[in-house]
């Protein structure tokens, strides 16, 4: 699960989910459990995720920007590592939450008959941080269980005791103890995806940026060469422009490859991919391949490609009385020739004829290009939830070739590898294969 900030903890209600904490302590003390296997029904990621759920709605969690990693994603996290897990690594997963990740780790470790033993050998290899104190308690008593399920036995020890064992896994916020990480082999992290406003003097960006890319920048610099990592993150750091500066950075310092992995969970509209690899001791030449390979005749050699000039909210409506085109009013597949709708404007106007995009496009959609073509004599005011298609040579013919492109299912299955943000972008739509033979 994803580090949650501490100031918007209390609205998890802590009280409660030390209950649950302490369910999972009887689990331990409970000496007539059936079989090892309701030890890990009741510590499984889907029930943390339920507990979790219990207490705090949805929108909130999207607020907080706090999801959980399922079983399934750890797996694959944990399979994409370059290095083979052994007894003599050193695994971190910055920011643990309730120990999903690390409980996926914890399966390549051997287990000894004494719970003691094994754990003293898990408690060296295991090691994470995470803001909220009953997190990282929760994340201890899960592997404890974990490993009981897996056969180990105690007769002796507290489970006080061995919680103590787990010296490595801690309440605190990793950037501020990057210091700690230079020991470490592996890193498997599923960082926060919120938005943040970004220091000045960063390298790559400046404003608003997903924290998530800020973590693996951050944590990157901090460990030592021939680290290996696996990180679950957010499709805009795959495929965003806005992103295009980071993404050089990691390929230049590491070498790593992308896997797509499509939607975080059912209950969480945002695409992830794994980021998988090493840090290198010197710069690389670019290997890192982020998106497909791109094809000889695109898009964007036939038409040039933009995003509509006109905010709407913040144009002020001085100037020409213009036709003024906007999302919502397009037909899909649709040909749009006498527009009723004007708009005073200053904004760049767009001569007809062109084809607008709808922006909004999600991988769940029927068609990730959904398109119109623009007709008439008089130039259009278009908004900035559209993109527009002008063509650098020829005319109607080519927009309806266009559209034609567009609506094809091999469009679909580009767009659909190439971005799965929320948003279409410039760069996205450029690079469509041209499926029209001259």
């Amino acid at each position: 699960m994803r580090q949650i900030k501490k100031d918007s903890w209390g609205h998890l209600r802590v009280n409660s989910f030390s209950v649950f904490n302490k369910e999972l302590r009887q689990s331990y003390n409970n000496k007539n459990i059936d079989s090892r296997d309701s030890i890990v029904n009741i510590a499984s990621a889907s029930n943390i995720e339920k507990q979790i759920r219990s207490l705090i709605s949805i929108d909130d969690l999207r607020n907080i920007g706090s999801f959980f990693t399922s079983d399934e994603i750890a797996e694959q996290a944990k399979l994409s590592f370059t290095k083979r897990i052994t007894k003599n690594s050193i695994i971190y997963d910055p920011t643990c939450g309730t120990g999903n990740l690390l409980i996926s780790v914890s399966k390549s470790l051997p287990v000894n008959k004494s719970l003691e033993i094994t754990l003293d050998l898990w408690g060296e290899v295991l090691r994470g941080y995470d803001l909220v104190s009953e997190f990282v308690e929760c994340t201890k008593l899960r592997l404890i269980l974990e490993a009981i399920h897996r056969g180990a036995t105690s007769k002796k020890s507290s489970l006080e005791a061995l919680e103590k064992k787990f010296k490595y896994i801690l309440q605190g916020d990793v950037l501020k103890k990057l210091d700690t990480l230079s020991d470490a082999t592996h890193l498997i992290i599923n960082p926060p995806y919120t938005l943040q406003k970004i220091s000045n003097d960063c390298e790559w960006s400046s404003g608003k940026v997903n924290i998530a890319a800020v973590f693996m920048d951050k944590i990157l610099k901090s460990v030592k060469p021939n680290t290996h990592y696996a990180a679950i993150l957010p499709e805009v750091l795959r495929s965003g422009s806005s992103y295009n500066k980071w993404r050089k950075l990691i390929t230049e310092q590491n070498i790593a490859r992308t896997d797509v992995i499509g939607r975080f969970n059912a209950k969480t509209d945002v695409d992830v991919f794994i980021l998988s690899g090493y840090k290198t001791k010197k710069m690389n030449k670019p290997t890192t391949v982020w998106t497909q390979e791109k094809h000889a005749h695109t898009v964007g050699d036939k038409f040039d490609v933009s995003i509509g000039p006109l905010v709407a909210y913040r144009d002020k409506k001085i100037g020409t009385k213009s036709p003024f085109i906007y999302s919502r009013m397009l037909i899909a597949w649709g040909t749009l020739e006498k527009i009723e709708t004007t708009r005073k404007t200053k904004t760049k106007l767009i001569q007809p004829p062109f084809v607008a995009i709808k922006r909004t496009s999600s991988p769940s959609d029927k068609s990730r290009a959904v398109a119109t073509l623009v007709l008439g004599d008089k130039a259009v005011a278009v908004e900035n939830h559209l993109i527009v298609l002008k063509p650098k040579r020829g005319n109607v013919n080519i927009c309806k070739q266009l559209i034609r492109t567009l609506k094809g299912e091999g469009t679909n299955v580009f767009l659909n590898q190439r971005i799965r943000c929320r948003h279409l972008t410039v760069g996205a739509v450029k690079e469509i294969p041209w499926t029209i033979k001259s």
